[in-house]
């Protein structure tokens, strides 16, 4: 297993860096026996001052180059808790879909912790449902919907939150390099991105990490975390603007030409796929592109109503030599 981290830490507060923990292993000594230490050869972490952090698309863009030659692969968010043997939970789960292009994703339940250091929780989210953002006009996921242990759930909604499938999703879907500063509709552009190329999207059947929800800028342990948009603001949000009307047009929205200065930079390839259409995916979704309307279909996707749309095209897989198997249902 190998782990690698993109981080943005204050360099002048002496923010704690992940490479902390190496620090606390005391890892610089080749007797040190701690657990940390003996695979730290499989971590690598890219530091940055959060001052010239542009966004979180800018960041799953950086961590994404960074895979090797894996055959599966996991994205997280920061503030993340695993629970035990997640790792084998998770791997069950996949194997059970049969689907070669899925992908188990959602937004995971929240921290609250029992005595024994186990996260106290009774159902598990399913990510089913996204609106529109009034000012912006492009889609946003809303919050999980908690549903009881059912098994996993087709859905249409991808999450950066969790994300775990084969590894060849990631090489064939690059998150878009030129769009800084974006936060809404990130998500949802990648889903359609992935689903166009070919992937299909599965809740987890049970909790495999939870997720720390609070705003970056509540007081912890005494020091107030850092974010991009703390600085200089009002220029950055004019530059997010534009990252904006680069995510619509790559989505093929009505643009809007008023804004200006928007990149174009390869945004070919960061579109969208042809093994299935756009207009398939706005009837899988409900959600209407051109129309700017949504539907809430978390009861149809919670009752496993959603069928699996075959693809209008083999799907190219960057492999890396390991055995591909697609599911038989995805093929016309």
């Amino acid at each position: 297993m190998y782990v690698n981290i993109v981080e943005h830490v204050s360099t002048s507060d002496e923010t704690e860096s992940c490479w902390d923990y190496a620090r606390l292993g005391n890892c610089d000594d080749p007797s040190s026996s701690h657990t940390i230490c003996r695979y730290k050869k499989n971590i690598l972490i890219l530091s940055k001052d959060y001052l010239t952090g542009r966004g979180p698309l800018d960041a799953r863009h950086e961590v994404q180059s960074l895979l090797q030659d894996e055959e599966f692969a996991m994205m997280l968010d920061a503030h993340m808790m695993f629970t035990p043997n997640w790792d084998a939970a998770l791997m069950d789960n996949w194997n059970e879909l049969g689907d070669e292009l899925g992908i188990i994703t959602t937004y995971p339940n929240g921290f609250v912790l029992r005595e024994d250091g186990v996260p106290k929780v009774t159902s598990k989210s399913v990510l089913c449902q996204t609106k529109f953002n009034e000012d912006l006009h492009i889609p946003r996921h809303q919050g999980g919907h908690d549903t009881p242990y059912d098994g996993s759930h087709l859905t249409p909604f991808w999450s950066a939150c969790i994300s775990f499938g084969k590894a060849h999703a990631f090489r064939a879907v690059m998150f878009d390099c030129c769009a800084p500063y974006t936060f809404e509709g990130e998500e949802f552009s990648y889903s359609i991105r992935l689903w166009t190329h070919g992937y299909d999207f599965y809740t987890p059947k049970t909790n495999v990490v939870f997720h720390q929800y609070f705003h970056p800028g509540v007081v912890d342990k005494g020091v107030q975390r850092k974010k991009y948009s703390d600085v200089k603001w009002d220029s950055k949000f004019k530059v997010m603007l534009s990252s904006n009307e680069r995510l619509r047009r790559m989505l093929r929205m009505a643009p809007d030409y008023t804004v200006e200065n928007v990149n174009m930079t390869d945004i070919d390839k960061y579109g969208l796929g042809n093994v299935r259409s756009r207009e398939d995916y706005i009837r899988f979704s409900s959600v209407d592109l051109d129309n700017r309307m949504t539907q809430d279909i978390c009861d149809d996707i919670i009752a496993d109503k959603l069928s699996l749309i075959p693809l209008q095209s083999p799907p190219v897989l960057k492999t890396n030599g390991f055995t591909v198997d697609p599911h038989p249902l995805l093929m016309k």
